[in-house]
């Protein structure tokens, strides 16, 4: 269960930023929170692994971004701290690198997006002011140059995104109100142009994503309470267009991201901070919910993708700051239950399994046996089968080696090329009892 919590206002100074202030009518709280306990949930879909913490430690309202085959993180702050480190992650070895501090000042609340090679981040707030800098990063040269100055006023807490050449920002608070004008960058020409404001009400904490040719921006604060609308932004018509409504509780502080052609949005705090994260499919127009984050509940966490993984960490519950960082994948396998949960050394079976996502041609499935305790730490290879098909049959043997025991567990996992990690299944459900097929007797009667 998460803890409540209280949405906060943007803050003006360290002490403001840091005090909880209600800014609705108790009757609204109540009601959220009645629709958070009574909400029903779709069935869980793709999976979340483990990585590496954040290189630059507990952080939260950092912005990020990736380019090519690498992520970063950078900015933010912890407590009374404002960061502005800068950090590279690389998902080929799963390792964090510092990298050239941001070109600007500290601050939190800065938005951050990537258009071809390089990345850009800009506004936010550094507790004296609120920013409208914005700054080009150079993974090439390590360096960062600053741009023309994003184009509306200075703001902190905006959502950005890109489609195509062009970086895009929007709503956003400057202090006073929340704003829903709605900015293009253009990259050749070093400009700002405004568009057509944002579809919904002006917010702050909103969260975007683009998936090919659209934008997208939804949840948030406004001034009436916690929202969570969801718009569409079409370039070529620079035009909004709602869509359904995000599948959770209205919420702010959320975080969103896009694999392929789906976008997910999570976490944030409707009266309480949450972990549960939905996926939006554009093509009909629904949300499902997909598996939680797991660990803590949190808002102001940040996320980038790179290929077919997407990476999700850092935020904060307002008691802890985290720099957890975990993976997710559209991708589940299920490893069915086995026949006979009695099972003998040396002697054949077979492991069934079933999967959602697609995986590649070149992708291996593997059924690994857990230790005697059930845990996969240190599996135990019983069988492999390279497949890309969405059930199968592996045909498996307990290795002459491996110890009796009551409380095994057994599960496939997948090793595909376009995952810069095992993927885990499901388990089989129940322990399975490992036995020899020996039996001593009593000794020869003979000397």
């Amino acid at each position: 269960m998460c803890s409540l919590q209280f949405p906060q206002i943007l803050p003006q100074t360290k002490n403001s930023f840091y005090k909880k202030t209600m800014i609705f009518p108790i009757l609204l709280l109540l009601a959220v929170l009645f629709i958070n306990f009574t909400a029903t949930s779709a069935e869980s879909q793709g999976t979340w692994v483990k990585r590496v913490n954040f290189g630059g430690g507990e952080r939260t309202a950092a912005a990020a971004f990736a380019i090519g085959s690498k992520g970063y993180i950078g900015t933010g702050h912890t407590g009374f701290t404002y960061s502005k480190d800068f950090w590279e992650y690389n998902p080929a070895n799963n390792s964090w690198t510092q990298k050239t501090d941001f070109g600007g000042v500290a601050r939190v609340g800065a938005t951050g997006f990537s258009i071809g090679s390089k990345g850009y981040i800009g506004i936010g707030n550094d507790d004296v002011s609120y920013k409208n800098d914005f700054w080009e990063y150079d993974p090439s040269t390590n360096s960062w140059t600053q741009k023309t100055n994003f184009g509306g006023t200075a703001r902190a807490y905006a959502t950005g995104f890109t489609i195509g050449s062009k970086g895009y920002i929007g709503t956003g608070h400057t202090g006073s109100v929340p704003t829903k004008d709605f900015w293009e960058y253009d990259t050749s020409a070093n400009s700002w142009a405004q568009k057509a404001d944002f579809g919904g009400t002006a917010r702050a904490y909103a969260t975007g994503f683009s998936i090919g040719t659209k934008g997208y921006i939804g949840t948030g604060s406004d001034l009436g309470g916690y929202d969570n609308d969801f718009w569409e932004y079409n370039p070529s018509s620079n035009s909004w267009t709602q869509k359904a409504d995000f599948g959770g509780s209205a919420r702010f502080s959320a975080t969103g991201f896009s694999l392929g052609n789906k976008g997910y949005i999570g976490t944030g705090n409707d009266g309480v901070d949450k972990k549960d994260f939905w996926e939006y499919n554009p093509s009909s127009n629904t949300w499902t919910q997909i598996s939680d984050l797991p660990d803590s509940c949190r808002e102001n966490a940040s996320a980038f993708s790179v290929g077919e993984v997407a990476y999700v960490g850092t935020g904060t519950d307002w008691v802890n700051f985290f720099a957890d960082i975990h993976a997710f994948v559209s991708k589940t396998i299920e490893t069915s239950p086995l026949s006979s949960d009695t099972l003998m050394l040396g002697i054949g079976i077979t492991v069934s399994y079933t999967t959602s996502g697609t995986f590649s041609s070149s992708n291996t499935f593997t059924v690994q046996l857990s230790d005697s305790s059930g845990n996969f730490t240190s599996p135990t290879v019983i069988g492999t089968l390279e497949d890309s098909a969405s059930s199968g049959d592996i045909s498996c043997t307990i290795p002459y080696n491996v110890t009796v025991g009551t409380t095994y567990r057994i599960r496939v996992v997948s090793n595909d090329p376009n995952i810069p990690f095992t993927v885990p299944g499901s388990d089989n459900g129940s322990n399975v009892t490992i036995l020899s097929p020996w039996t001593q007797k009593a000794n020869f009667g003979g000397t």
